[in-house]
């Protein structure tokens, strides 16, 4: 018998998934995602296939927008949208068929890795492809760049953490305690910095790009301005605040302070997993 919405909500949804996370997610992409994962699970496909379906979604949209052509782009803010749903279809495939695996979570990432820079680049890519003018893809360049560093710069510290405990360091240095680095994470959520970081964050990106194609429709020319003022802005944000948090993690050593505040201070080899952002065994958004 197949499975109802009710039955996939309370089975697919990951707790708590109306409170957690950004807007678009919580009201838009998991809600219409379980529509999609309804009919998927009646097929026989793993969550590792959707993953792989999104991963071809994200550079078909990336692919659109740097055409360099109004139709292309409103097919391409379309198509990202699609892209971003799905993102989260191949979570609730694994959770429904509890195959989530260590394997199905650096697939997702890796898919991030390999669309988000691209959907930057093409923007870029798309506007000097309209203009003419080669500085539109140095822009393009520069945001694909400042958004994978700032994406980069958290899955390295879980890298640098695993290679740190192989080496058998477990034991916490004397004074890093439970509260240590607070003031870092306090530092860090001034009004003005915590914005640059959201505009940064894929769903706000997708936001504005469906906001800029909507503007394109009403008015090609205007719609073509926006996007062009977007990039500028971006391409100054995302590698200021990529190179930024690099800089004040290797300066400050708050790698080390996390790293000793994540294991047990016993001196066992037991990680505190639920102090990760995003948890060891999660197949997907």
């Amino acid at each position: 018998m197949s499975p109802t919405l009710r039955e996939l909500e309370s089975k697919c949804q990951k707790p708590q998934w109306r409170e957690v996370g950004s807007l678009l997610a919580r009201r838009f992409a998991r809600p219409l995602a379980l529509y999609v994962t309804w009919l998927i699970v009646r097929l026989p496909m793993s969550a590792n296939v959707v993953t792989a379906a999104t991963l071809v979604a994200g550079l078909i949209a990336a692919a659109l927008l740097g055409v360099g052509s109004t139709t292309s782009f409103v097919a391409g803010a379309i198509v990202l949208q699609l892209w971003y749903v799905l993102d989260h279809v191949d979570g609730q495939v694994a959770r429904f068929r509890r195959s989530e695996s260590v394997t199905g979570v650096y697939f997702d990432f890796m898919m991030h890795h390999i669309v988000h820079p691209a959907v930057a680049f093409a923007i870029g890519f798309g506007i000097a492809a309209q203009t003419g003018e080669l500085s539109w893809t140095l822009a393009g360049a520069a945001f694909a760049i400042g958004l994978a560093t700032l994406s980069l710069s958290n899955d390295c510290r879980y890298k640098a953490f695993f290679a740190e405990s192989k080496r058998g360091e477990w034991r916490r240095a004397e004074g890093a305690g439970p509260n240590a680095g607070k003031a870092c994470e306090q530092s860090r959520r001034r009004f003005a910095v915590r914005l640059m970081q959201k505009s940064c964050e894929i769903p706000n990106i997708v936001i504005a790009v469906t906001l800029v194609a909507m503007s394109m429709l009403w008015n090609a020319a205007a719609g073509g301005l926006v996007i062009q003022i977007y990039l500028a802005i971006m391409a100054m944000i995302a590698p200021l605040l990529g190179l930024a948090r690099l800089a004040r993690q290797v300066w400050q050593k708050s790698i080390d302070v996390e790293f000793r505040e994540f294991f047990d201070t016993s001196g066992t080899t037991e990680p505190r997993s639920q102090q990760f952002d995003e948890p060891p065994t999660k197949q997907a958004a």
